[in-house]
């Protein structure tokens, strides 16, 4: 039960088959939780384990026939791990971040990435109008502000990289990683980002 993903719950009607599916977390499994029972004597009884499996009534998918209607895109993708939108996304990101011919070696930056889901998920989320925005000026003036480390061409205005973690710096630099406090003026490297829209 540790090991449980998903579950899927057929039901039937006039001799035909659904199935609904949906995602479970370990923890969502784990968590203590009451459970109202019907017994055959019509009376009702609480139990509470930390062990108790319950069936929720959200749904993520269904399958009907030959066909499989996805709910929820994100819970379907963990599941799955089909994630078409996303690669789909990234492919037109990582062709623009191509066409601004700024990286030597980008075949093996863009190779690195599609077989990664982890970085085909972020380059997914990236704004295709900012990456016009990534110029070499500003990314010598990065690498000269921060010391970050990648290989830097400046005859051709080319980056590239040598070792695995230049690569990496290569992707924060391109996934727009590398900021700095607005409060404190400190300079970070950001894991996940959530952009701010300015309010009215």
């Amino acid at each position: 039960m540790e090991k449980l993903k998903f579950y899927v719950l057929e039901l039937s009607h006039n001799g035909e088959s659904h199935y609904f599916i949906r995602r479970y977390s370990c923890n969502k499994l784990m968590a203590p939780r009451q459970v109202l029972l019907v017994r055959k004597e019509n009376t009702f009884e609480h139990v509470k384990d930390n062990k108790v499996f319950t069936l929720e009534t959200a749904i993520d998918a269904f399958v009907q026939g030959d066909k499989v209607f996805v709910l929820r895109d994100k819970q379907f993708a963990q599941m799955t791990g089909y994630y078409k939108k996303e690669r789909e996304k990234a492919d037109k990101v990582l062709n623009d971040i191509g066409n601004l011919n700024l990286v030597n070696g980008f075949d093996t930056l863009k190779e690195h990435c599609e077989q990664r889901i982890s970085y085909v998920k972020k380059i997914s989320k990236i704004d295709q109008s900012s990456v016009n925005k990534i110029t070499f000026s500003k990314v010598l003036e990065l690498k000269q502000s921060r010391g970050i480390d990648f290989v830097v061409d400046e005859s051709s205005k080319t980056i590239s990289f040598e070792s695995d973690s230049q690569l990496k710096n290569v992707l924060d630099l391109l996934l727009d990683n590398f900021l700095i406090s607005e409060v404190t003026g400190e300079p970070y490297r950001a894991l996940n980002k959530k952009k701010d829209i300015k309010t009215a």
